[in-house]
């Protein structure tokens, strides 16, 4: 019988569960869960022991009862979350619904958003002053309204206060995970190359990042067309440059092992406007690095392994290659977003509620504040607690 390791274990596992991934209640569900399973796989590679400063916090006390969140944004003040919850708690047909939340304050603030969509990869401009969230209209479950739904994505954007919300002008066909550029005049996004027909192994796939000019309204190519097999975090770290972790790249498809052990795994990649070249992948003294983010002082955040000790963990580097580390808790193994606050004075995750499969989507929040450091769970109000946050559109 063949050997394999932790990590090509975990692989093959997130392959078998893209294939059983055919039906689901919401969009988010379907076709972008690749944008999920970066984040969950890999974080449970292995047990590392306790070593100095990296050592995990005792006591972390993983929830029981998950809900369905996906995705952390943090505005600038690193104070407000921005995320998103598919439930049937306030609506018994089923929403996915666009929420904000404050650490200091506790309060739960949701968007009232228009009707007829669901909501998801909702996203703070780095100034703080838009939001872009992707939308897709709701469909019956069924697997070619699914599919139609996908094909009829759109991108959002308004003010954070909820004013001056539109569509925009972008060209018909599967649109994922926008995002906003320093200066706020361009959103960049994910744009799968090929959306299967019902039935085939995965959604979609072959996804390079275009990018939107909100002056210009022009619609282009950010980079080279590198055809990812999935996609995850990505933000502007320049006018020019984009830091994002994905998997996969076609043009080492049939030599994804070679390529993967020539790079130890990383999966963290700065791509350079208008570069036809794929770049090679970056934080390579790192085992597996990925769910890449920078704080506002020009570090780089994310999550990876250190063998043999300590294992997986969250990882800091600084502009000048300093690299500090902190050890995951061992019952902390299942994460599927990550996320450095812009302060630098935590980093969020979600992370697969204890005794929950991956598939029940059932997730819960957290954080590690850098400095003490403690993990610390973060308990969610329930959608009821939540107050409005009226919506109104453009009026131009």
């Amino acid at each position: 019988m063949a050997i394999i390791n932790a990590a090509e274990f975990w692989k093959i596992m997130k392959r078998l569960i893209e294939q059983l991934s055919k039906s689901f209640n919401d969009i988010r569900r379907c076709g972008i869960l690749f944008l999920l399973c970066v984040g969950m796989f890999g974080n449970g590679e292995v047990q590392g022991r306790p070593s100095g400063n990296g050592s995990p916090a005792e006591g972390f006390a993983p929830a029981k009862n998950g809900r369905d969140f996906d995705r952390i944004s943090i505005h600038p003040n690193s104070e407000d979350w921005l995320f998103t919850e598919c439930s049937h708690e306030l609506n018994p047909a089923g929403d996915c619904l666009v929420l904000r939340y404050n650490l200091k304050t506790q309060q739960l603030q949701r968007y009232q958003l228009p009707d007829g969509y669901l909501y998801s990869y909702a996203s703070f401009s780095p100034q703080g002053h838009y939001i872009v969230i992707n939308r897709a209209p709701k469909h019956d479950g069924s697997e070619t309204q699914i599919q139609q739904s996908i094909e009829n994505a759109e991108i959002v954007v308004m003010r954070s206060n909820g004013t001056d919300f539109r569509v925009l002008p972008l060209a018909k066909g599967s649109k994922l995970a926008p995002f906003m550029s320093l200066d706020e005049t361009k959103i960049a996004y994910w744009r799968p190359g090929v959306l299967r027909s019902p039935g085939g192994k995965t959604m979609s796939t072959d996804f390079d990042v275009y990018e939107y000019d909100l002056k210009s309204q022009s619609d282009s190519l950010f980079s080279g067309r590198y055809q990812f097999f999935e996609a995850g975090n990505a933000q502007y770290i320049s006018a020019d440059e984009i830091l994002l972790s994905s998997y996969g790249p076609r043009k080492y498809a049939q030599s994804m092992g070679d390529y993967q052990k020539k790079y130890n795994g990383s999966e963290v990649y700065k791509l350079k406007r208008n570069n036809p070249d794929l770049p090679v992948p970056s934080f390579t003294e790192i085992e597996h690095a990925r769910d890449s983010s920078a704080d506002n002082q020009g570090n780089t955040y994310f999550s990876g392994q250190k063998l043999p000790s300590p294992g997986a963990s969250f990882f800091k580097r600084s502009p000048a290659g300093d690299i500090t580390l902190w050890q995951q808790p061992l019952n902390l193994i299942a994460l599927r977003h990550v996320v450095a606050a812009p302060d630098g004075r935590y980093i969020a995750f979600i992370y697969a509620s204890e005794g929950s499969r991956y598939r029940d989507q059932k997730s819960a929040f957290g954080r590690l504040d850098t400095g003490t450091p403690q993990w610390l769970p973060i308990d969610m109000p329930a959608l009821a607690a939540s107050t409005l946050l009226p919506v109104r559109p453009a009026t131009d």
